[in-house]
């Protein structure tokens, strides 16, 4: 438990991309925001397949500058509209987010070539490393982030549902998976523990239900590589509110509190034993001391852990019911989470 994997990798690293990929960033800069000057375009290099983050080269009134050019994975503009609106109400609450920079038609995000493209300005720094100066920093910002959402018009924002948090716990969610027929090892696997998983699911609904849970924006996917401290100033910003949803913000801190901490744990090379327990207090103190009110809900913080975790289970086994997933890359998903439920219980 407690091991490096993907997300451990903090340092941010830049490759070459491809001269088509290349031509196609240019013609998005020179046809949509009069940028013609590019001398470099690169890709960060991370551990996705396809990276959508490109670092851009550039001269704007023979000034040199740097840019940072997004290739958008969301399904439509209001989707996108509404990560634009957050960005900007919390720029404007003071909370560190990438500027969105216009089009030349005053947009903040163009469509081309059937994708959705942004440009953000470029901050210089690495991802969560997993010191404890930039633990309290990234909990303290989440906490910022929250108070500022509380004052973000819900009405401006038309994204998602509770229901997708939520919905994987409902009672009989998962007697919908009873068609599959054990054809390959993966299916034999949702079968053999498609008990213990309706079993974890009807427990953390109670425990849910015992609470108030809030109707909230949240940022939905507050892992390490979302977390930036720029080179120099050290100060820490949010990226990437592509993934954006109403729930409790308690789900936020949950994921960010499990995710973080585990590359908290990593970082000190001590067992997770020694090191988990005072990460937790750090991470914590530094959350609740934004606002002590928040505070009442830090012992639930394990029952949305492990709400979010049922959330993947179903979420991947959506993916391969549709076919958008192989099996044996579910399998080796759902095997992932397991030993992440196991974490949560520590």
């Amino acid at each position: 438990m407690f091991e490096p994997n993907n997300h451990s990798q903090w340092q941010v690293n830049w490759k070459d991309v491809s001269p088509p990929c290349s031509d196609e960033v240019c013609v998005l800069l020179r046809r949509h925001y009069g940028i013609g000057a590019v001398s470099l375009v690169q890709q960060v290099d991370e551990w996705e397949q396809a990276s959508n983050n490109y670092r851009v080269e550039c001269e704007i009134d023979q000034v040199p500058q740097m840019l940072l050019v997004r290739r958008n994975i969301l399904s439509g503009a209001d989707e996108l509209w509404a990560s634009v609106s957050a960005i900007l109400h919390l720029r404007y609450c003071g909370v560190y987010t990438p500027a969105v920079k216009f089009s030349t038609g005053d947009k903040h995000f163009v469509e081309h070539r059937g994708r959705f493209w942004q440009v953000f300005e470029f901050v210089a720094g690495d991802h969560f490393c997993g010191q404890e100066d930039e633990l309290v920093e990234a909990a303290t910002l989440i906490a910022k982030m929250h108070q500022a959402f509380d004052t973000l018009s819900t009405r401006a924002v038309e994204i998602g549902s509770i229901d997708a948090v939520i919905g994987p716990l409902a009672p009989g969610y998962w007697d919908l998976i009873s068609d599959v027929g054990g054809g390959n090892a993966f299916e034999q696997l949702v079968l053999e523990r498609r008990a213990f998983i309706q079993e974890e699911a009807r427990r953390t609904l109670e425990a849910l239900a015992s609470e108030a849970v809030s109707f909230e924006v949240i940022h939905a996917d507050l892992h390490p590589q979302n977390f930036l401290f720029a080179k120099g100033s050290g100060r820490c910003v949010i990226l990437d509110f592509g993934n954006m949803c109403f729930g409790d913000y308690w789900y936020d801190v949950a994921m960010a509190c499990h995710r973080l901490m585990r590359q908290y744990v990593v970082h000190q090379g001590r067992p997770w034993q020694e090191t988990l327990p005072k990460g937790l207090v750090i991470f914590l103190e530094a959350y609740v001391s934004v606002d002590w009110s928040r505070e009442r809900k830090i012992m639930l913080l394990p029952v949305f852990m492990k709400a979010l975790l049922l959330r993947k289970f179903a979420h991947n086994f959506g993916l391969y019911r549709t076919g958008a997933r192989s099996w044996e890359a579910c399998m080796s998903q759902w095997q992932r989470f397991f030993a992440l439920l196991e974490e949560v219980a520590e």
